[in-house]
């Protein structure tokens, strides 16, 4: 009797340990993103805009979501508001030297005043 009792009373797991994130690793992370001493096993890897943003990945990705690329075109100039004009404007040599700038400016010490005049 008293047995059966005291097994079903064990506290149960706690949430995070359930999902998998530890409070160690939350603390790690936010040290990461708060300016802490980076560790070696938690190194990020950055990805370039004008990497993620070829041609051929843009054409994939407006094919999958139709609506973006609705949104977008309403921005080309009249006679241009096709795929292939949108596709041609988001990888043209210019807008790769912006995407390049923008990138290492969000890699600096701008990252904030970034995201604040982007109103994100």
């Amino acid at each position: 009797g008293a047995k059966a009792g005291a097994k079903s009373a064990a506290p149960a797991p706690a949430p995070a340990a359930a999902s998998g994130i530890s409070a160690d690793f939350l603390a790690q992370a936010l040290a990461g993103v708060s300016g802490g001493a980076p560790q070696q096993q938690q190194r990020v890897m950055i990805t370039p805009i004008d990497e993620v943003a070829r041609s051929e990945d843009l054409t994939t990705f407006f094919q999958e979501h139709p609506e973006a690329a609705q949104e977008l075109l309403e921005h080309l100039p009249d006679g241009q508001q096709d795929l292939q004009s949108l596709i041609d404007t988001l990888s043209s040599p210019q807008l790769y030297r912006s995407y390049r700038s923008l990138t290492m400016a969000l890699m600096g010490e701008n990252f904030n005043a970034v995201m604040a005049n982007c109103v994100l």
